[in-house]
């Protein structure tokens, strides 16, 4: 699968750089009392992650963190407070993509991008024992 570490330090770092605006100074949207475990950067650029290794499940991302990653994401907040702050954040992490994608676009002196999204396959595993090569 993909390397979500790798893209997680990416996002992350593209979102600090160009999205200062949406931020506070310790990017978090609004002021906490008691600062949360993870900043309201880190919870959009962990769903964008997981938005780009096409993820869609939060138990599939969840129990991959906790297995494959859990010395990186030391600091993972509980699922549900990770999932309501997400869902408060949509509006903000609507313009983080559009942000992102007009990095990625300025990146590219070609003007064309290769979107590897679904392998297409050439035959069923039905077929299997019945094709010839």
């Amino acid at each position: 699968m993909h390397d979500l570490k790798t893209i997680y330090l990416k996002v992350e770092e593209v979102l600090k750089k160009h999205t200062k605006e949406y931020f506070e100074k310790d990017f978090n949207i609004q002021f906490y009392p008691n600062p949360p475990i993870m900043t309201d950067l880190e919870i959009i650029s962990l769903s964008i992650t997981a938005e780009c290794a096409q993820i869609d499940s939060e138990n599939l991302l969840w129990s991959k963190l906790q297995k494959d990653y859990s010395d990186f994401f030391v600091c993972l907040p509980h699922r549900t407070s990770f999932s309501r702050r997400r869902k408060r954040l949509a509006e903000v992490m609507s313009l983080c993509l559009n942000k992102l994608s007009e990095v990625i676009c300025e990146r590219q002196d070609t003007g064309v991008l290769i979107i590897d999204s679904m392998p297409i396959p050439t035959c069923k595993i039905v077929g299997e024992h019945s094709s010839k090569a």
